[in-house]
């Protein structure tokens, strides 16, 4: 890289930071304002479990990113007052989904506890969480591969009687109940339950335990392989949509009670689902049938992503422009989680920005779409206020109209996350 260009990346990167910094700091009162609610066991944040979970990930990424100490104690607050007065599953509304969320947030604040000024008993706390969310899904997982061998053959598997944490209750429960429950073995689940475990084979490296994380891994991959490679005469591929993302729900059919948009992908998913596939492969060798499956995986999913320069063949990057996957209209009697654009999927760019933060845009050629679209985030701030809304264009000619309530302070924390993921991941692209 020439002088000039190190000094346009330097100048680059500074402006993604200061919009990051201005971000956090807009962040900052809404967030203790649902931490002062919590207090009483109540409030906006106290009641979306999950999210706070993702929030504290969020944020520990922004920290270490930039560079900073975790001084407003974020990771101790949201630790005391939010997560661990649900710490058992079932918990007052608990999704097992959360603690995926919980799990991997307090796995990166123990891998980066010196960075962040966590004091040893605090970092020890992350990690007994870490551990504890980790078990909760684990045990769920069991207990649906455990279902899966008494019934011959392998097409159980394509429910979810295999080695998957269902969001609720399980494969069991599914077929003693003639597939007629809202419960699924949906992919933000898995792939929580697989970026956690991800996460404990790192700290566990050394360690005997290091071993069951590496199993688990290697059956989580194999799960999903065996959705990819699964052939039918009647349905399209199971893993993938028509667009090649990897489905809200794998084999959306027998799950319809749910799964309302039959095509439906989040975009969430396919960062974690990226980021996850590339650790797997760094952990088994090239030879391995792991290797092979994850290798295999991740050639169909990149290909939608680098379609040509600005665009993709999956329908999130459209001229540089980052956008959701557009769901079918949801009617207003059902339940606003089937739209990818209520207060709790909006923050899947942000979690896909997190996490290709993590895999490396520039490998891929997409720092130019990452850049391009913090500059618009920016652009559509609420001027004034520096609250962040929708990236590339403003809320009332998106989607997100139909559910956006200006006054929401849920709203708010939520979009401002997904910003602050956008802007973080922005700080570490190279120009």
């Amino acid at each position: 890289m020439s002088s000039s260009s190190q000094e346009s990346s330097i100048t680059t990167q500074s402006k993604f930071k200061e919009y990051a910094d201005t971000t956090y700091q807009k962040l900052l009162p809404i967030w203790q304002d649902g931490l002062k609610e919590a207090e009483n066991k109540s409030g906006w944040l106290y009641q979306d479990y999950w999210k706070a979970g993702n929030s504290l990930h969020a944020v520990i990424n922004y920290l270490v990113a930039a560079g900073r100490e975790d001084s407003d104690k974020l990771v101790k607050n949201n630790h005391d007052l939010v997560y661990q007065p649900r710490s058992s599953y079932p918990a007052g509304g608990a999704w097992r989904d959360d603690y995926g969320w919980w799990g991997v947030a307090f796995a990166n604040a123990y891998l980066n506890h010196d960075k962040l000024g966590l004091d040893k008993d605090l970092a020890n706390n992350c990690l007994n969480a870490a551990q504890n969310c980790w078990n909760i899904l684990s045990k769920n997982a069991d207990d649906n591969e455990s279902f899966r061998h008494a019934f011959p053959g392998n097409d159980i598997r394509t429910i979810g009687a295999d080695y998957c944490p269902w969001n609720n209750e399980g494969a069991k429960s599914f077929v003693e109940n003639y597939r007629q429950i809202n419960p699924v073995p949906n992919t933000v689940t898995v792939c929580g339950f697989w970026s956690l475990t991800l996460s404990l084979y790192k700290i566990f490296y050394s360690s005997p335990d290091r071993t069951k994380y590496e199993e688990a891994i290697k059956k989580i991959t194999d799960w999903y392989s065996f959705l990819y490679t699964y052939h039918s005469t009647t349905q399209p591929n199971i893993l993938f949509n028509s667009f090649g993302l990897v489905r809200e729900t794998p084999n959306p059919w027998p799950h319809q009670i749910w799964c309302f948009d039959l095509d439906r992908a989040w975009s969430a998913d396919q960062g974690v689902f990226w980021y996850c596939l590339i650790e797997t492969k760094k952990i088994f060798g090239s030879a391995s049938e792991t290797y092979k499956q994850a290798e295999s995986m991740l050639e169909y999913l990149v290909k939608g992503f680098l379609n040509d320069s600005g665009n993709s063949s999956n329908a999130l990057i459209r001229q540089l422009y980052f956008k959701e996957f557009v769901t079918r209209d949801v009617p207003e009697t059902k339940d606003s989680n089937l739209s990818n654009f209520n207060d709790n999927y909006c923050t899947g760019p942000g979690v896909f920005m997190r996490y290709l933060g993590y895999v490396g845009p520039a490998e891929y050629k997409l720092s130019t779409m990452v850049t391009y679209n913090a500059n618009q985030a920016w652009s559509n701030r609420v001027s004034g206020d520096d609250l962040i809304r929708t990236w590339y264009d403003k809320i009332e000619n998106t989607p997100y109209k139909q559910y956006f309530v200006e006054s929401s302070q849920l709203w708010k924390f939520a979009f401002q996350v997904a910003g602050l993921d956008l802007f973080t991941t922005a700080m570490k692209v190279d120009s």
